[in-house]
């Protein structure tokens, strides 16, 4: 006799068992206001932003929510904002990318479909207006609120990383 499943009595074997992916995505913390010929690129995080990310790192963590992997826009900010998640126990490779400064959401759907196979979790930190925007598409919720600084959204959803797009995310936090 044939092991079966306690769901439906199908055999185990009938099964097709799908990776389960989870992507989060962080908005940048908060950054100083650009100051004389400074470059929107240059800004840096401020005393709070600092603190916003250290937040935002200790709750992932109590969120069981440790990514496999890292990616972020090699602006000022959002690498101040993934090093302090690093640093607060986010331990992940981090990976500063061009692209996703002030990034579309179709730049970074693009980028979650380009990832490897192996990262089960990855986290984006990013830029607004693109983050929430993408947000949106990610979750198929047009209402979905701004993201604040410092603030994610997670969703995950079955299949490989090409599985990522609109209304795909199964669950959500």
């Amino acid at each position: 006799m044939e092991p079966v499943d306690d769901v439906g009595g199908r055999a185990a074997a009938d099964w097709n068992v799908l990776a389960l992916k989870r992507l989060t995505v962080l908005r940048h913390a908060q950054a100083a206001q650009l100051q004389g010929g400074a470059q929107d690129y240059e800004r840096p995080l401020t005393p709070r932003g600092r603190t916003q990310a250290l937040e935002a790192a200790s709750l992932l963590i109590a969120l069981e929510l440790v990514p496999d992997l890292i990616v972020a826009s090699a602006a000022q900010r959002t690498r101040e904002t993934a090093e302090l998640l690093h640093t607060a126990g986010l331990l992940a490779p981090l990976h500063p990318d061009e692209r996703l400064y002030l990034a579309s959401p179709t730049a970074m759907f693009a980028l979650v479909h380009a990832t490897n196979s192996t990262v089960d979790h990855l986290l984006l930190v990013g830029h607004n207006p693109g983050v929430s925007e993408f947000c949106r598409l990610l979750d198929g919720n047009p209402q979905l609120a701004e993201l604040p600084t410092a603030a994610f959204h997670s969703v995950t959803f079955e299949g490989d990383w090409t599985a990522a797009c609109a209304g795909v995310g199964g669950s959500r936090e």
